[in-house]
């Protein structure tokens, strides 16, 4: 009796040894997805509850949820610590980052899902030097580590003022600490909007790019990434992707318009 249990813990230890050889293959067979999120409203951040949502998340846990997959959102500090857990394996895969040849190292991306365009917003007019290139001198607020951070960190000319809240540079914005905010328009409009100052914000802006923007999943997960593309493919044809984006536009920062309205932010970069 004793030989039989001492037979069986030995095959018991030589499967758990056998998966934890082959960790792609067990994590290939798993219907559980790890994803990775920063914060950045209203496309992806972390409600009052706690709960990861917004336009990205709940794109990817929807199309993850149709194809039979449960994921799991973990949150990071910043792009940086992002793809460099997908590089290790700690998590399956990414919500919408630009698609960049860089990141192409990191895994595999997706179908595109339409793309982001970044571009210096202004206050009242967009003075006419700026229009043409010339950027010298120009107080930029934008978030640190971000594609329009990086489209223009190697501009010395440029001083940047750094904020993640779109309240917080758009009041820097408009009451003239600042010179221009960079990011999508289609953001800084639907906040100003909100908050009853979209006459604020000039009709002209200066563009910096526009790229595609795609999730980016691990190469031990191609099971994951062609059921996800399935799910783009069938959502590119129809609106229902560009109409699901424009409800999570009108979905900001809850106390948005009191904070711009309210003064509330004053002291920001004073």
């Amino acid at each position: 009796m004793r030989y039989l249990y001492m037979l069986a813990a030995n095959l018991l230890l030589a499967q758990i040894l056998l998966v934890l050889a082959m960790p792609e293959t067990a994590r290939a067979q798993s219907r559980t997805v790890g994803a990775g999120y920063t914060e950045f409203s209203p496309y992806m951040f972390t409600d009052e509850t706690g709960k990861a949502t917004g336009f990205s998340v709940e794109l990817l846990r929807d199309a993850a949820t149709a194809e039979g997959f449960a994921i799991e959102f973990r949150r990071f500090d910043s792009i940086g610590a992002l793809s460099d857990s997908l590089v290790e394996g700690s998590i399956d895969a990414t919500v919408l980052l630009v698609a960049t040849p860089a990141r192409e190292q990191m895994g595999t991306f997706s179908h595109p899902v339409g793309t982001w365009s970044f571009e210096l917003l202004f206050a009242d007019d967009a003075p006419e030097h700026v229009l043409q290139g010339d950027l010298s001198g120009l107080r930029v607020a934008v978030s640190e580590g971000s594609a329009p951070h990086r489209l223009l960190e190697d501009r010395s000319d440029v001083e940047f003022f750094f904020s993640s809240s779109i309240a917080e540079r758009l009041f820097a914005l408009f009451n003239g600490s600042i010179d221009a905010v960079a990011g999508p328009p289609s953001v800084f409009r639907a906040s100003a909007k909100e908050a009853g100052l979209a006459a604020r914000l000039s009709s002209r802006t200066y563009l910096l790019a526009e790229t595609p923007r795609a999730f980016l999943i691990s190469n031990a997960r191609p099971d994951f990434l062609a059921a996800l593309d399935a799910q783009i493919a069938q959502m590119s044809g129809t609106s229902r992707m560009d109409a699901f984006e424009r409800e999570w536009l009108v979905r900001l920062e809850p106390d948005l318009a009191d904070r711009l309205g309210s003064g509330a932010l004053a002291g920001f970069l004073h």
